[in-house]
């Protein structure tokens, strides 16, 4: 949709349609992985490699109209698993005929990665261990990675191996774009578009110490809320104030007015236990979303909703959907973390996710803070503190305005 080379937009409050919104922040999402890859790539260079670590052969290659595919073998010790690149990473490879002399080198995307257990039947004569350095071979586990390209280097001696060097992931990247492409699907689309014209409520959270005024503001976020509307509000929350507890009243408020839908908490990954403490004590069906694996108190455990459904085989797939699906049915709430809250298989087993409630919205940039309209969210509710910054990774799109939601909405207002 947006022309790569085009006119770079500077953020506006408000936008007359939805290309307009996707063509002024598909630039800063490339602007911000350009980034990090350049980042990644410096990185690499400082590193040495180590003697054998790395080094793949290559099984299959095949041209594709716009890409090359790249099919790849090799053995790692089980205590290097943290090197193999996995689906999404980009990645540099290294071609030559002498893993000693100079390289030519290309970026890669890879689209799968694999591991098993080393087989002494199937491997114990591959060409690839001569590289691997262990005291035992079943320390090792053979990894297979299929990678595109998009440039084919004629020259290249596919007989010879390879050497990969993980860079870094683009899968959330590639998911901030679809927040920003189905936005335009989205019930709160034109409230996101244009906030001036929508009548956006901002809130401003009361001290830790005022417990009425406290109540008062909760009804405030609260009361509005209604099936037929789609709404967003600001709460403003600044130092000394308790922004915790206050979602935690406003989920309990949400569920006592007994408007259908759930209900969605997004966290900084730091914050996701100490939200879940508070949420426990009045949300009976609290779910924890954590693929991420980040720390959780011990009481929350067994919240958590791949750890609530039961390991079954790959041929039990079907049961085990089933059971996820119970599971997202019957809860309330749902918590997760705000820059990585989106996952397909959720959204194909949960229709009703009608809240969503995301704290320091303030650190988040907008396309993060889309993430959740991607589940069909009819009212977003977005706390944070006006002056602290939102930190965009790319200093170039930052010049142009980019930041948080959260910001934009509050100079709407």
């Amino acid at each position: 949709m947006s022309e790569i080379g085009g006119e770079i937009h500077q953020v506006r409050n408000n936008y007359a349609h939805h290309l307009m919104y996707y063509n002024t922040y598909f630039p800063f999402l490339l602007f911000e992985c350009f980034n990090k890859i350049s980042l990644a790539l410096k990185e690499a260079k400082t590193k040495e490699e180590e003697i054998g670590k790395n080094i793949y052969k290559i099984v299959d290659f095949e041209k594709k109209t716009s890409y090359v595919s790249f099919t790849c073998h090799s053995f790692i010790s089980c205590s290097d698993m943290d090197s193999i690149p996995r689906d999404g990473h980009i990645i540099l490879i290294k071609f030559d005929s002498n893993l000693k002399s100079k390289s030519d080198s290309m970026l890669g995307y890879v689209c799968s990665s694999a591991t098993r257990a080393y087989s002494h039947k199937f491997d114990y004569n591959h060409e690839m261990l001569e590289y691997v350095s262990v005291n035992t071979r079943t320390d090792l586990r053979k990894v297979r990675i299929i990678f595109f390209t998009v440039f084919d280097i004629s020259e290249i001696n596919r007989n010879t191996p390879i050497r990969i060097s993980k860079l870094t992931n683009v899968k959330k990247t590639l998911m901030l774009n679809d927040a920003l492409s189905e936005l335009q699907r989205s019930p709160l689309c034109n409230v996101i578009l244009n906030p001036q014209s929508h009548n956006i409520k901002s809130i401003v959270l009361p001290r830790k110490q005022d417990t009425d005024a406290m109540t008062t503001i909760v009804q405030a976020i609260v009361n509005p809320l209604n099936i037929s509307s789609p709404q967003m509000a600001i709460v403003v929350s600044g130092p000394f104030t308790d922004s915790l507890s206050a979602i935690v009243q406003v989920v309990e408020d949400i569920k006592k007015s007994k408007i259908p839908g759930k209900i969605l908490v997004c966290v900084r990954a730091e914050m996701l236990s100490q939200m879940g403490m508070g949420l426990i004590e009045t949300s009976n069906n609290l779910l924890i979303i954590n693929r991420e694996k980040e720390f959780l108190h011990n009481k929350l455990q067994g919240r958590v909703l791949d750890e609530m459904i039961p390991f079954m085989p790959n041929a039990q797939n079907r049961q085990n959907d089933e059971a996820k699906r119970k599971v997202l049915q019957e809860a309330e709430v749902l918590l997760t973390v705000t820059g990585t809250c989106f996952y397909k298989d959720v959204q194909d087993m949960v229709r009703d996710l009608s809240y969503c409630i995301i704290h320091d919205a303030h650190n988040f940039t907008e396309p993060e803070s889309l993430l959740p309209l991607l589940y069909g969210i009819k009212h977003l509710i977005l706390f944070g503190d006006p002056n602290e910054p939102c930190h965009a990774s790319s200093k170039c799109a930052a010049s142009f305005g980019y930041k948080s939601l959260f910001h934009r909405v509050c100079n709407s207002c």
